[in-house]
């Protein structure tokens, strides 16, 4: 269980960082809710409760806010993280660095739209989509 809340943590961070690249950069910029989450594998039966409840409280409460200066920010299960934002010039990896961290993680954009975004975060043996509306 610890390991999907660090997973989806981590992909949350990840979209926790801005800047901007072309047309697609300006169709990121602006407050992002959660829609949906997509583990990329199944979820073990004594842990469907638990996951269910925590990813239902994070698309209630949870944000990510991208800015046109290159800012982030982002809260998910009431932790408030900021930092900065860039996309590669293709508009498929974001780029994101959380303030105080040197570590810069990247996630891949599988689709942007004006009101819909599909983001993925590939670990050595799991892949996980975060979908976002505004």
């Amino acid at each position: 269980m610890k390991k999907y809340i660090f997973a989806v943590t981590a992909l949350l961070i990840l979209i926790t960082f801005p800047s901007f690249s072309g047309d697609k950069s300006k169709l990121l910029i602006g407050k992002w809710k959660i829609t949906d989450i997509d583990l990329g594998k199944p979820i073990p039966e004594g842990s469907k409760d638990l996951v269910k409840t925590m990813f239902d409280e994070m698309k209630k409460t949870g944000y990510l806010d991208f800015r046109e200066d290159g800012s982030f920010e982002t809260s998910m299960s009431d932790e408030l993280e900021k930092g900065t934002w860039t996309l590669n010039k293709e508009g498929t990896l974001l780029m994101l660095k959380e303030t105080g961290k040197e570590k810069i993680d990247s996630i891949m954009i599988d689709g942007l739209s004006a009101h819909k975004m599909m983001l993925v975060y590939r670990d050595v043996d799991s892949k996980f989509t975060l979908t976002l509306g505004k």
